[in-house]
């Protein structure tokens, strides 16, 4: 490896590239690509398990895709364990992060929720759910 000058920048050769202002590296550990929920997610708790060498690549801003669409619905509720499980650490870790005091986020949980049943199947579906106060409305049009 040699250092070389490009752009007035200085770099080692094969370790990063120039593209137009930025500098960027071409190894590294892990790529994420997509910054959704589930990318930022993947990336963040890459970084909590000591990872330091990780990318994230997205086409444009942070969480602009469908992410933002489901912004703060994050329920306690899910059709089997392994979903209240994977519920219960975000919930967890959501109030983790709107109390830290240097990146603070606007997160406020709430117990309850609606949870609609527009068929029998899906009405039936429910019963393998904790019980909650529940009423079927039949709707004829």
């Amino acid at each position: 490896m040699h250092t070389d000058v490009q752009d007035g920048r200085e770099y080692k050769s094969g370790i990063k590239t120039v593209v137009g202002d930025l500098i960027m590296k071409s190894t590294t550990r892990a790529v994420v690509i997509g910054g959704g929920i589930a990318g930022c997610s993947a990336l963040y708790h890459l970084t909590r398990e000591g990872w330091n060498d990780v990318v994230l690549i997205e086409r444009d801003e942070l969480t602009s895709g469908t992410t933002w669409h489901s912004a703060a619905q994050v329920t306690n509720f899910g059709m089997n364990q392994t979903m209240v499980g994977l519920k219960s650490h975000s919930i967890a870790l959501y109030s983790e992060l709107a109390a830290d005091p240097d990146y603070p986020i606007n997160y406020h949980h709430a117990d309850g929720g609606i949870r609609l049943a527009n068929t029998e199947r899906r009405w039936k579906a429910t019963g393998t759910l904790p019980r909650w106060h529940a009423a079927w409305v039949s709707i004829s049009r």
